[in-house]
């Protein structure tokens, strides 16, 4: 039986049924739900990051964001360390798989708070790059 929770632990009640369907039954939106293992070991990481109030679901990147994936992608690694098979695959609940980096927040960002955004994204590349398991991306949109 899997289990669905936000990057901070905070389990939802309802996980998602299919890849690219939001999360239902929860009371906030997290900007990542991390589901699974399903009985083969593979989990979900569901991005639903909203860029403006009330706007459409876009997962650009601010350092709020790379934090919770981060920390979703240390739970699976922590688990596959003990399991014997293990994949994730990285999805988006929205119109698109991701618009790149949060434009807004950069500009408004100083140099020093920029470099340190940067400088986490790249870590979060090679964690991917170098998982112990495959991640598969399940792009959407463009």
């Amino acid at each position: 039986h899997s289990t669905a929770m936000t990057a901070t632990g905070a389990v939802m009640r309802e996980a998602p049924s299919l890849p690219g369907s939001p999360p239902k039954g929860k009371v906030a939106a997290p900007m990542v739900v991390l589901e699974g293992p399903t009985d083969k070991g593979v989990w979900t990481l569901y991005m639903q990051r909203v860029s403006k109030a009330g706007g459409p679901v876009e997962n650009t990147f601010t350092p709020e964001f790379v934090a919770e994936i981060r920390s979703c992608f240390r739970r699976v690694r922590d688990w596959a360390a003990t399991s014997p098979s293990c994949a994730l695959v990285l999805a988006s609940t929205g119109k698109f798989f991701s618009n790149g980096h949060d434009l807004d927040w950069l500009n408004s960002a100083g140099r020093r708070d920029q470099e340190e955004f940067i400088d986490n994204f790249y870590d979060l590349l090679a964690e991917v790059l170098s998982a112990p398991f495959p991640v598969v991306a399940a792009i959407n949109g463009h």
